[in-house]
């Protein structure tokens, strides 16, 4: 399946952003996945922090919401432990493209797409998950 975000590509970060005027990964996440047909209810919390994220993430994946991919598809949701300080916790999200790229957005950038063996990116990746909904 192929999901159309050019127009995303450079949106500036901005906290509980939702819109191309500014965006946080959770607002990049939630309109990648719709654009890929998953209407995924905004059921992070809105002013989130690593702990929240982390927490939200595995509470879905124990329900069955998620379901882990040894392979990712386009759709998938690529799950990252950024903090050095959570090596073993999700505090980020982005969407796998196909193709070995990922599209999102971290503090103090703009959306970006990046690859899932780019050496930095490879380390922190821990999972990718397809939603069940």
């Amino acid at each position: 399946m192929y999901c159309n975000v050019a127009d995303l590509i450079q949106t500036p970060f901005k906290w509980g952003g939702r819109d191309k005027s500014g965006m946080d990964c959770q607002g990049l996440f939630l309109e990648v996945m719709r654009r890929f047909g998953k209407n995924i209810l905004d059921e992070l919390p809105k002013n989130y922090s690593s702990h929240q994220i982390a927490r939200c993430i595995t509470m879905k994946i124990i329900s069955g919401e998620w379901q882990k991919q040894e392979i990712p598809a386009p759709g998938d949701a690529v799950a990252l432990a950024i903090d050095p300080m959570l090596p073993n916790s999700v505090q980020h999200l982005g969407v796998y493209l196909g193709e070995g790229k990922f599209i999102h957005i971290l503090e103090g950038t703009k959306v970006i797409i990046s690859r899932i063996d780019d050496r930095y990116y490879s380390r922190k990746i821990k999972g990718f998950f397809r939603w069940n909904g």
